[in-house]
């Protein structure tokens, strides 16, 4: 007796299911792409990097033939080395150099000690809050607060107020991503967030190739031989490059490797897919003929 196979009928997909996945997709790399900034902005505020980059660049600013020049700390070694330890005082805060400080520290060394004892403070309670502290009347705190705009973005505040958009930002692409999935078919589902997100992630690798070619923080921040405030820009920006760099880099890196593993693991699972999908067939056509 032969057996009847039973065809299931096949479920068609709805039109307007394309075009709700391409408004999703668009929607989704615009979005992603403004996460990312975000993400790495986030990183670099978070108390580690942001005190360092902090201290590097009152270090820069603050030594006009660089910071690994022995130039305004040789009077302070002498001192020291006559009169033994020494107290220097940064904005009220005040850090201890000794024989042994100058003897093993690189005269990059000593200027992050001094800066880096700022840098924790100012982090932790910002330009305002610091002024504060030192007891300063309200036009110096005003006149503090403006000086140090530049660097009130790289303090525990702002890293919260950044964490809050980060939030935001992740929650809608989430939205976007589950629409993207729910409207995209089979291995697509897949293949559709690759693709978004291996196009988002591009610029990691130029980022990534610049990074590991500016990977060292050297010179000075402030170049006395600019001629205009672009130059001035431009010489800052590259000095503080190493320093931030390194984030952006990773998480575009991130992003694009996650849409290589998913067109990837599609890939793979289309070929596994038509595998068993032609075994069965063979399968089917053996027992029919029996």
């Amino acid at each position: 007796m032969e057996s009847q196979q039973v065809e299931k009928p096949i479920k068609k997909r709805q039109y307007w299911h394309i075009d709700a996945k391409w408004v999703c997709a668009l929607l989704l790399a615009l979005t992603l792409a403004a996460t990312l900034p975000i993400a790495a902005a986030y990183q670099i505020t978070a108390k580690e990097p942001a005190t360092k980059l902090i201290s590097y660049t009152l270090a820069g600013l603050t030594s006009p033939d660089g910071i690994d020049s022995d130039a305004g700390l040789l009077e302070i070694k002498q001192r020291i080395l006559k009169n033994g330890p020494e107290t220097v005082t940064l904005a009220g805060i005040s850090v201890v150099f000794t024989e042994n400080d100058i003897n093993t520290l690189s005269p990059r060394e000593l200027r992050l000690k001094v800066f880096g004892a700022f840098a924790i403070k100012f982090y932790d309670q910002g330009a305002k809050g610091f002024a504060d502290s030192q007891s300063l009347d309200a036009s110096a705190v005003e006149k503090f607060q403006k000086d140090s705009s530049t660097l009130s973005v790289f303090t525990l505040s702002a890293h919260n107020f950044i964490g809050n958009i980060l939030l935001i930002a992740i929650l809608i692409d989430v939205v976007l991503i589950s629409g993207l999935v729910y409207f995209s078919y089979r291995f697509g589902k897949l293949v559709s967030l690759g693709i978004v997100s291996l196009l988002v992630g591009l610029p990691g690798i130029i980022i990534g190739a610049f990074a590991s070619q500016h990977n060292v923080v050297a010179g000075t921040a402030r170049d006395m031989t600019a001629t205009n405030s672009f130059d001035m820009i431009g010489g800052f920006i590259s000095f503080v490059a190493p320093l931030i760099l390194p984030y952006f880099a990773s998480t575009y890196l991130a992003v694009l490797l996650s849409g290589f593993t998913l067109l990837l693991i599609a890939g793979i699972g289309r070929i596994v897919y038509a595998i068993i999908k032609h075994r069965v067939k063979l399968n089917d056509g053996k027992q029919l003929k029996e």
